[in-house]
């Protein structure tokens, strides 16, 4: 069963009435035993090599890519795609999508077995509302074309989307304070008997105006 969990299970970004919502099951691969899973390792240069380089790789399909949400369940990844008119701004009536690519190795073996070429699989109705959904809303005034993307992920951090003067996609986030574009957001939980996975640590990515990569671990309390 493919656990859907909150991202955050004591996670004091959460708000009690998201944590009341604890976990949902849906039909997926099951889960390796505990004792499979890897010991929490230091995050390292190797990790925002290997976030940049997949973000990178998706942008050469889809360039709109914002950023996008990684586990260590398995390798399939949740994806934020800014969605643009044919005027080339952002589409007011819909400015963002998000959807899965199962591009785990199981996943897509057995979606070729099934005939099935495409990893992309949209979110189910549990997932959008309990644990990788966004909504939009348009900042007004001054920053008009903006918009502030509520992650039901991590609601306590908007992301703000917009394209710049050059018509460069952003996608900002504070990360130790400082506003930086997403990258990936990365979700270290463990499987636990008969409860829901423990998440031990969330890790940010970013990247400064100056282009500059920087981390930030969130770790539950």
């Amino acid at each position: 069963m493919r656990l859907i969990c909150l991202l955050c299970l004591g996670w004091p970004l959460i708000s009690p009435s998201t944590l009341a919502c604890l976990a949902v099951a849906v039909t997926d691969f099951p889960s390796p035993p505990p004792s499979a899973m890897a010991a929490a390792a230091p995050f390292s240069q190797a990790d925002i090599d290997k976030a940049t380089a997949q973000l990178a790789e998706l942008r050469q399909k889809s360039p709109n890519i914002l950023f996008v949400i990684a586990r260590s369940k398995n390798q399939n990844i949740v994806v934020y795609e800014a969605l643009k008119g044919a005027d080339g701004k952002l589409n007011a009536a819909k400015p963002v999508e998000v959807y899965w690519l199962d591009i785990d190795p199981e996943y897509v073996a057995a979606a070729r077995k099934k005939g099935v070429q495409t990893d992309r699989v949209d979110l189910n109705a549990i997932e959008r509302q309990f644990a990788y959904g966004v909504s939009a809303e348009p900042i007004q005034g001054a920053a008009a074309g903006r918009y502030n993307l509520k992650l039901v992920a991590l609601p306590e951090r908007p992301v703000t989307m917009y394209l710049d003067a050059e018509g460069k996609l952003h996608g900002t986030i504070a990360v130790n304070g400082a506003q930086v574009d997403l990258v990936r957001i990365y979700v270290h939980a463990v499987d636990r008997m008969l409860r829901t996975p423990k998440v031990e640590y969330v890790d940010l990515v970013g990247q400064d105006a100056e282009g500059k990569y920087v981390h930030e671990r969130i770790i539950p309390k």
